[in-house]
């Protein structure tokens, strides 16, 4: 939920997002590129973002984007042509980080952390549009009944293991508030989920924020 109590498609896996791409920005850009074993390392690690992304944006085309075809298909098609663009361009880093894993050098580890902070600037951007464009213009054309569907059917149509990526991207990335409105939403509606969470929050988050977490979940019970 947002501030205007309506649910928000893009807000937290976002965040998990960023703190992904912004990780592995700083990994590729310390990395020693002439170590074999550290590039493969870095290749298999940037495959499971690639996956997460592409994930990622086939849920947003099947189940969010359509909520706006009937009131503003021009908006929507723009959005489709980006995502066709950003999945291009992951596409050819993802090539260019499994060349130089191949073939690692220091000059073509540069390249790799160039071409990974040029796609990283260009979602950034995507995302903002998504945030600010795109679940306002869900908000003004669509019910809370038509948004719970869809959050329904998104839910529904994950694969077990984007759910556990996802839930472990967005975890140590958002705010205390958000991350105990997140667990309490789960432990109502989804128990074995959130029982799966809450292992996966005391093995990722530092102890205080883990501490925080189970005071905030205690007091929410008691309401």
């Amino acid at each position: 939920m947002t501030s205007n109590g309506r649910d928000d498609f893009f807000a937290l896996i976002h965040k998990g997002q960023r703190r992904e791409l912004f990780a592995a920005i700083v990994k590729a850009g310390t990395l020693d590129w002439s170590d074999r074993s550290d590039a493969a390392a870095f290749e298999r690690y940037w495959i499971e973002i690639h996956r997460m992304l592409v994930g990622h944006a086939k849920q947003e085309e099947t189940h969010f984007f359509p909520l706006l075809n009937e009131w503003t298909s021009e908006l929507i098609d723009a959005e489709h042509a980006v995502h066709a663009d950003l999945d291009r361009a992951l596409t050819e880093l993802t090539r260019l980080v499994g060349a130089t894993a191949a073939a690692p050098t220091l000059e073509a580890g540069l390249s790799v952390y160039r071409r990974l902070t040029e796609f990283v600037a260009n979602y950034l951007l995507h995302q903002l549009e998504e945030e600010t464009i795109v679940m306002p213009a869900i908000w003004q054309h669509c019910t809370d009944e038509e948004i719970e569907a869809a959050r329904s059917r998104f839910v529904s149509g994950q694969a077990p293991e984007g759910v556990v990526r996802s839930r472990r991207a967005v975890l140590p990335a958002i705010s205390r508030s958000e991350r105990a409105a997140m667990l309490a939403t789960l432990r109502a509606s989804r128990p074995a989920a959130f029982d799966a969470a809450m292992a996966d929050a005391e093995r990722l988050l530092e102890p205080v924020d883990w501490d925080h977490l189970n005071q905030d979940l205690a007091l929410t019970a008691v309401d």
